[in-house]
């Protein structure tokens, strides 16, 4: 069940408008370059959006979060950095002082609680490069290594951490599943 205080996204690569992948480019391109992967990702895949809402008897279970896979789509992603270049001179800076695209809500603002307001991120690089640290999330590690716990997990990348209190059905399931995935 989708909750209506966010959109609901249909990802569908071939309405992709491949030229917001350069619009994204020359917007950030003062600031560095957008990693192969993250920009191969947003051509090929577009969105990701498993967002929803738990039924009642759960979220009285005071059920951990689970911080579901989004990545927004690209045109978002351009509008989104376009509006704090027109308001504020200036996109996303970390407080490393390191310039990024943020590409996702924090994990509490998709569980519909207040989050931080800073959701996660790429950072962007002085020279080309393939892949890129993620910024504000809570382990450090390149957007390749975020999808492959995504893709491990279901698409629920803290269930990590919740293993045990996870229903074995749905634990076994989701094993299941990524053990058809490549590696990569």
């Amino acid at each position: 069940k989708q909750d209506s205080q966010y959109p609901v996204y249909t990802p569908n690569p071939k309405s992709i408008d491949h030229t917001l992948i350069q619009s994204l480019d020359i917007l950030v391109s003062q600031y560095g370059y957008v990693p192969l992967a993250f920009q191969a990702f947003l051509k090929i895949v577009g969105s990701v959006n498993l967002m929803g809402t738990f039924p009642k008897n759960i979220q009285e279970k005071n059920f951990p979060l689970l911080d579901p896979m989004v990545i927004f789509p690209i045109k978002e992603i351009v509008d989104y950095h376009q509006y704090l270049i027109d308001t504020s001179g200036d996109i996303c800076n970390s407080s490393k002082d390191e310039y990024y695209i943020e590409f996702s809500y924090d994990e509490e603002t998709k569980e519909g609680i207040s989050g931080t307001g800073v959701g996660y991120g790429v950072k962007l690089y002085s020279k080309p490069c393939i892949d890129g640290t993620l910024v504000n999330y809570e382990d450090s590690f390149g957007f390749i290594d975020y999808l492959r716990l995504c893709f491990k997990w279901g698409g629920f990348p803290n269930l990590q951490w919740f293993e045990s209190d996870v229903n074995p059905n749905f634990l076994s399931f989701i094993k299941e599943l990524s053990s058809t995935l490549t590696n990569i």
